[in-house]
């Protein structure tokens, strides 16, 4: 089968790419800055690609031709100087939805579990208008909504449990009791696969079967690491506060959020 995959340079879209590449598809790859995934991943089309930009159905229409199948692995995690949440995550795929009624490709939509009080915030909340969006389109379609995806290259949540296991001494934690629900993502891949050859549809939960607190996560990564056994200590929930507005602070001043208007 012939399939376009939108992020294939990202941390979930390489191993899915790489998946189906090794499934004997032929696979076309879209990403910002492919140049050095062309060289990693040879065996796929590469094509550079600004998803903030393709918010028109007729950005899309070279592209679907002779698809049988689309994977969204796109997304950023907030709105920031080279990322735009509304036009990625949402008016991006809802312009592919368009440009896809013609030639009717299964569309793969990596999304995220965006239920619950959370759900507001942009990152759920403009996957969730993308989501609708595609279970009304008439459309072939499966939506994935994994839990927090682990491998080896560190990426949004993953990351801040790498950087939770690498510290020194002792691991301070909040709510280190937690519990956790994870997924790797070669399972995401294999959920991929499934779809791409039929066997899976509709709208679907991903996580492993085991659950760990957050204290077990950490420790299980630290081990991974190779860093001695580390003592958890558990923070108080208000002792973070302080670092959470410099982190704020720190990325309004970058750029990376829009500030506060001040009342």
């Amino acid at each position: 089968m012939n399939i376009l995959i939108l992020g294939a340079t990202g941390f979930i879209g390489s191993i899915v790419a790489a998946r189906l590449v090794a499934d004997g598809h032929a696979v076309t790859g879209l990403g910002r800055s492919p140049a050095r995934a062309r060289l990693k991943q040879p065996a796929i089309d590469w094509r550079q690609a600004d998803f903030s930009r393709m918010t028109k159905p007729e950005d899309w229409e070279g592209l679907l031709e002779h698809q049988h199948a689309v994977v969204n692995c796109a997304g950023a995690l907030q709105d920031g100087l080279s990322d735009d949440l509304a036009a990625t995550q949402a008016d991006a795929m809802l312009a592919l939805y368009a440009a896809a009624k013609r030639l009717r490709p299964l569309i793969v939509q990596i999304s995220a579990r965006t239920a619950g009080a959370a759900g507001e915030l942009p990152f759920l909340a403009t996957k969730r208008r993308a989501d609708e969006a595609l279970a009304a389109s008439g459309l072939p379609y499966l939506i994935l909504r994994p839990a927090l995806v682990l491998g080896r290259n560190a990426h949004g949540g993953s990351w801040l449990v790498r950087a939770l296991a690498a510290f020194p001494l002792a691991l301070p934690l909040v709510h280190a009791e937690s519990p956790v629900e994870t997924l790797s993502v070669d399972d995401v891949a294999d959920a991929v696969s499934r779809a791409v050859a039929g066997d899976l549809r509709g709208d679907i939960d991903l996580a492993a079967s085991e659950v760990l607190t957050l204290a077990e996560l950490v420790r299980l990564h630290r081990q991974w690491l190779g860093l001695a056994p580390a003592r958890v200590f558990s923070l108080a929930a208000w002792l973070t506060r302080p670092v959470t507005w410099l982190a704020d602070m720190a990325a309004c001043s970058a750029g990376v959020r829009p500030c506060a208007r001040r009342r």
